[in-house]
């Protein structure tokens, strides 16, 4: 904890004294409704890396298929990829963070260390 917090000085960003982290919604899934899919990617890796920003966000997620195409790739055209699979009553929170995603909103500056 640290040493995110020495980065933030040493980058002059305001250091909050208390971070909240939104927690994913812990209803059981049978009574969050229907699981539907948001999108589709053609690698395990892109499905992971929204799925993460979906949780970072609260929104409990599954990367459907991810591990099967992961072993075989070859399969990726006939599977239809791999699904990002959300609730139906974060469907609308969802969305705006795709396409927060796929505007590349939370890329890198190239001279940004990682």
């Amino acid at each position: 904890m640290q040493i995110a917090r020495d980065e933030l000085i040493s980058r002059d960003v305001p250091v909050p004294s208390l971070v909240e982290t939104p927690v994913a919604d812990t209803t059981p899934a049978q009574s969050r409704g229907r699981v539907i899919c948001l999108t589709r990617f053609s690698t395990p890796t892109e499905a992971h890396i929204l799925c993460a920003r979906l949780a970072a966000e609260g929104i409990a997620t599954v990367a459907g298929d991810a591990n099967l195409l992961q072993a075989n790739w070859l399969w990726t055209q006939a599977i239809g990829g791999v699904r990002v699979l959300i609730h139906e009553v974060d469907l609308v929170r969802a969305r705006e963070i795709l396409q927060t995603f796929q505007r590349g909103d939370f890329a890198l500056a190239e001279d940004e260390p990682a």
